[in-house]
This record gives structure tokens, sequence and C-alpha cells, in this order.
């Protein structure tokens, strides 16, 4: 069961999102434009981890390397105000769509092979995200193949070793006549940045659940209103005003009388030019960020 909480944070991981004096959700427009990504690769060698294309102030498309090759691209749409209203792999049939009201994001949408097969509601207490419902049809899901979802969150969360004993779980959760399972995911703020996230499920008296706490630096971080959902540890941050430098994990179990927890700590260390940052390492791996 621990397997299933740890899979957990990982997807509440991909919801950071800033609030308090806000620009409107969806409208990434940073100062420092990434132009390229580098990772470590096994031997400690640079190597391109991705591409990113802008047409001005606005990113047009990112192309994601494989073995010093192109893998799969990211193709980004805008409304009409310039905030990403899509994002779409044609490699993969695989297309997420965004809705807002008025500077807020209120629905995000994922298609597989154009069927709609997730939808995420954003609710907020005033102008601060309180809360993230994932909703999941439970027959489409395990119908689809997870293994080729670039775009899918749940890709994180459930990878494919460890997909049915998660279907066991979340089919049992699923409490909806419509077929659908709701998942609701809790957050507290500190400014501009998230600095408490909570997932519980509860089914029969029994309990699992995730506590995630944040701790930041102060510095700018060039992901910060950028809308994807690529399953990729740099895109676990990217809604953020500044850069994560500590998670404090706490899972817990319960049943009854019953309690079961464990903690667990991930730090990452940056170096900066200025106020953004040009390199990040969580203590296995190290990402180099290259700008216009």
């Amino acid at each position: 069961m621990k397997k299933i909480s740890l899979l957990l944070a990982s997807m509440m991981l991909i919801f950071i999102v800033s609030s308090c004096d806000r620009i409107e959700d969806g409208a990434y427009s940073p100062k420092e434009k990434i132009s390229k990504i580098y990772s470590d690769d096994m031997d400690g060698d640079k190597e391109l981890e991705s591409v990113w294309n802008w047409n001005k102030k606005q990113l047009q498309s990112i192309d994601y390397y494989w073995n010093d090759n192109i893998d799969y691209s990211e193709y980004y749409t805008y409304n009409d105000d310039g905030r990403i209203e899509s994002i779409l792999d044609i490699d993969n049939d695989e297309k997420i769509r965004y809705e807002y009201d008025d500077e807020k994001l209120s629905k995000a949408y994922y298609y597989d092979g154009g069927e709609l097969v997730y939808k995420y509601d954003f609710v907020y207490d005033g102008k601060k995200l309180s809360k993230i419902i994932w909703k999941v049809n439970t027959d489409d899901f395990w119908k689809k193949n997870s293994e080729k979802r670039h775009l899918d969150p749940i890709n994180i969360i459930m990878p494919q070793y460890d997909i049915k004993n998660v279907k066991k779980f979340v089919t049992k959760a699923n409490l909806n006549r419509d077929n659908t399972t709701e998942l609701p995911i809790k957050l507290e703020w500190d400014n501009d940045n998230v600095s408490k996230m909570s997932m519980d499920i509860t089914i029969d008296g029994y309990s699992i659940g995730i506590i995630m706490e944040f701790k930041y630096d102060d510095k700018l971080n060039p992901f910060k209103n950028l809308l994807t959902l690529y399953p990729e540890e740099s895109s676990c941050f990217e809604f953020s005003k500044n850069n994560v430098t500590e998670i404090k994990y706490t899972e817990y179990i319960k049943e009854g009388s019953y309690y079961e927890s464990d903690t667990d700590v991930d730090y990452f260390a940056y170096t900066y030019d200025g106020k953004y940052p040009v390199t990040r390492d969580n203590g296995w791996s190290k990402e180099y960020f290259e700008y216009k």
C-alpha cells in the first residue's frame, strides 16, 4: 500500500499552481525563456533532454530527445487572450485541453485517440486554488495502454509495473453511478507558493493518504505558469513562483484505531545566473537549463 501512496504523491506534485496578485493562468511568458534542457546520463555526461521552440513571446512546441534523436514533440495552441488552450502530441494521438473562468484555470480534459478519458475540476477559495478534483472514467481508463502516455499525469502515478494493484483500489473507490472515480487533492498556501498538499482515500473505514510539505528558495521559477502534464521530474514544480528546495512526504494508513505512517524528505539544490536557476540537482540526477 505504501507504493500506492507514493504514486499518489507524484500526481499531486504536478498541480502546484501559483496565486495571489496572479498572472492569468495559462499565460506563460517568462522573462527568461528556456531554449534547451540537458541532464546527466549514467556516465555523468550531459545529454540533450528537450529543445524549446518559441515564436517571439509564445512557446510553440517542445521537442523531447532520447539518445540524441527526437522521441516526440508537444505542440501548443493559444486562445484569443494568449493563454494556453491545448497541448497536442501528434505521434501518440494525445491531447490536453484547458478551460478558464476569467483569469483562473477552471477545467482540464485529457483525450486519448480522440476519446475523453479524464477531467480535472479546479476549485478556488477566493483567488487561491484550494482543491483539484481528478475524475477518471474507470472503464475507459483501464482499456487504454498507459505505456505510451506522455501528456498524461496518470502515467506518473501508475507506471505499468504497478498498474494492476492500483486498478483494484481505484475500481473499489468508484462510488459514482456514471462510472467515474473522483480523487480530491487539497492545497494550502504560503504567499505565492503551495506550502502543503494532501490526498486521502477512505473505503469501508480503511484510509490511505499522503501529506506533502514544501520549502522554496527566493529565486524565480522559469516554469511558472506553464501548463503541461509531461510526466518527468522537470514538470513537477512548474507552477509555483519560486523553486522547490525541499519536499517532506508523510504517508499514512488508518483503519479503526490502527495508524501507521512513514516520512521521507527530498532535497533540491540549484545554481543561478541572476534570478533564475541554471542547474538543478536532486542528489541522484542533475539538469542544466539554457536560456534564449
